[in-house]
């Protein structure tokens, strides 16, 4: 499955770690400044709206949803954490206001 995903990336997935690296990158949700919503979406076996639901519950996302949006975007697990984590963060903050 992980050689199917790499042999139709998109184009556009490259750009992801060094936008991290730079810092542009900073939750997870700014990975959609690059990659569409609809594009991650198919690549990783799910539809839109399903997608848009696990970004709604962060806490739905498996590991496993993880691992696989990492792979595609050159990122580690360790920096797919991080920017969930960050995610959360920002949520929390934005409630708080």
């Amino acid at each position: 499955m992980f050689y199917l995903l790499m042999a139709q990336q998109d184009h556009r997935y490259p750009t992801i770690k060094p936008m991290l690296d730079q810092g542009r990158i900073k939750k997870l949700t700014d990975i959609f400044t690059y990659i569409p919503k609809t594009v991650l979406a198919q690549d990783i076996g799910k539809n839109l709206k399903r997608l848009n639901d696990l970004l709604e519950r962060l806490e739905n996302f498996t590991i496993k949803d993880l691992l696989v949006i990492g792979n595609l975007c050159s990122l580690s697990r360790r920096e797919m954490l991080l920017l969930l984590d960050a995610e959360f963060d920002f949520r929390e903050q934005n409630k708080l206001r």
